[in-house]
């Protein structure tokens, strides 16, 4: 049995792409609260607008007219629905975001920094309003399922919790410790920073469990940490923390079934991968077993599996919920399509687009 849930993986493209953060146990969490703050910003345009009302092609307009023009853009792809976007960064200076729930911002330094995109503007309200009852049921129905969905997910973080704190009792952490700093003896510069930053490549959602491939096609060596037992996490931990000791430079996404723990590992100067997840054709294996006392797995292998299963099973509902959700989403989605003037809007992206680039 594999400890690590499957994620499907997602291609991103030639710009940087990642989640802006994560359906948890606790809710709907940035990865970075700070990510847009607007006093690190040139530009911050906040839209606001329903699903399907166009929020995301807008920005997908402006993020490929700026890629194209030679501007770094930094995409960063909605949680519960790897098609759409919740964010673009262009150049570190200019930011659009999707200020509407889950992910609400609102205007700090109104004209200043921030402005106001309102796509309410774009819609015919009368068509809406008509259609009150279908979407007030459809977003009742759809954030019921997102409730449901967050309570087994914080089912599967107690289980987890419990079979962590269990397989730490019988895990060599000298052994792990020698192996982790031979491995960092390997890549170690002298050129690194010593800087930590969330960049959240994993997520579950409407359409299932989503990876990011943005790491992987960066690195140049990619370490598998195989696992059975659910040890990688200690070892990611173990690793991150001896980075931290080292001054060294790092990116680490969370896996939202397991506490939010690290599940991957990016060193930029080295272009080093370490990940838990599913890997065709890694560098190399770390396999976990040869970290645990055998004598103690035998103490606790019959309760950790029943917790793999009860785990699994959790799992499996707590997407079939987000599915659930997203089949509601998309239903709404189609009235607001319905209502919008999409042939304005288009015109409205173009002067947007044009601005921006002024502005760069």
């Amino acid at each position: 049995m594999n400890y690590v849930p499957f994620y499907n993986e997602l291609k991103t493209g030639r710009d940087d792409c990642f989640f802006i953060g994560m359906n948890t146990a606790e809710g709907f969490r940035w990865a970075d609260p700070e990510l847009f703050s607007e006093k690190k910003l040139q530009r911050l345009y906040i839209i606001k607008g329903s699903a399907g009302s166009g929020k995301s092609t807008l920005m997908k307009k402006v993020a490929d007219a700026c890629s194209d023009e030679g501007y770094p853009v930094t995409r960063y792809i909605c949680s519960s629905d790897p098609t759409s976007y919740d964010g673009i960064l262009i150049d570190g200076r200019i930011a659009l975001i999707d200020g509407t729930a889950p992910h609400t911002a609102e205007m700090r330094y109104p004209g200043a920094v921030s402005e106001l995109i309102n796509l309410a503007n774009f819609w015919d309200a009368k068509r809406l309003a008509d259609a009150r009852d279908t979407v007030i049921d459809l977003s009742e129905k759809k954030a019921s399922r997102y409730e449901r969905a967050y309570r087994t997910l914080n089912g599967v973080k107690v289980l987890t919790d419990g079979m962590y704190r269990d397989i730490l009792m019988i895990t060599d952490a000298h052994k792990m410790e020698k192996a982790i700093l031979r491995i960092i003896k390997q890549f170690k510069t002298d050129r690194q920073s010593a800087r930590e930053e969330k960049r959240i490549i994993k997520s579950v959602g409407m359409k299932g469990s989503i990876s990011l491939d943005t790491f992987k096609k960066k690195a140049a060596t990619v370490f598998h940490v195989k696992d059975r037992f659910g040890t990688s996490y200690s070892f990611i931990e173990m690793l991150t923390e001896i980075l931290r000791g080292e001054g060294m430079e790092f990116h680490i996404s969370p896996d939202p079934f397991f506490g939010e723990r690290a599940s991957d590992v990016f060193i930029p100067a080295s272009r080093v991968l370490i990940t838990n997840g599913e890997y065709s054709t890694p560098d190399r294996i770390i396999n976990m077993d040869r970290f645990i006392l055998t004598q103690g797995l035998n103490n606790v292998k019959g309760s950790v599996k029943l917790a793999q299963k009860c785990k699994e099973l959790l799992i499996c509902d707590a997407q079939k919920q987000l599915i659930e959700a997203g089949d509601f989403h998309f239903a709404l989605e189609k009235i607001y399509k319905e209502a919008m003037n999409f042939e304005a809007l288009n015109e409205y992206t173009k002067i947007l687009t044009r601005n921006i680039l002024c502005e760069l």
